[in-house]
């Protein structure tokens, strides 16, 4: 059974084919386009151009990121130590001017005093 592969020419034109190729072209064909790519030079794709700029800004991104993480350590670092500077050389009792004051200050009454002062070991 023969089907008609033609069937996207439309039916005005018939049987006749109105698609005509000259003769010998196809034989000369692979030359000419040796000839064409041999004269045209070599082509050179750059396709991994594109993501060098995103590389170079995430490289960047992360860099500030790790740098700002570090700064922000150190300083913390820095805070507490000199924190806990102030609190070793400062006195317990520096505020406290009078004998009185520290009396009050530790909840000791005249009865406290004296069990202390009369309590031999």
């Amino acid at each position: 059974m023969k089907t008609n592969n033609n069937t996207h020419i439309p039916p005005v034109a018939g049987e006749h084919n109105p698609f005509v190729v000259p003769k010998g072209y196809f034989d000369s064909l692979p030359g000419k386009i040796m000839t064409k790519v041999r004269d045209s030079g070599p082509v050179v794709t750059t396709t991994h151009r594109r993501k060098l700029p995103f590389l170079r800004i995430g490289v960047a991104a992360a860099l500030f990121g790790i740098l700002s993480m570090t700064s922000v350590m150190i300083y913390r670092q820095n805070m507490s130590s000199n924190k806990y500077d102030e609190m070793a050389q400062a006195t317990p009792f520096q505020d406290i001017e009078s004998s009185d004051e520290l009396l009050d200050y530790a909840m000791l009454d005249n009865s406290d005093i004296e069990y202390y002062l009369t309590v031999v070991e």
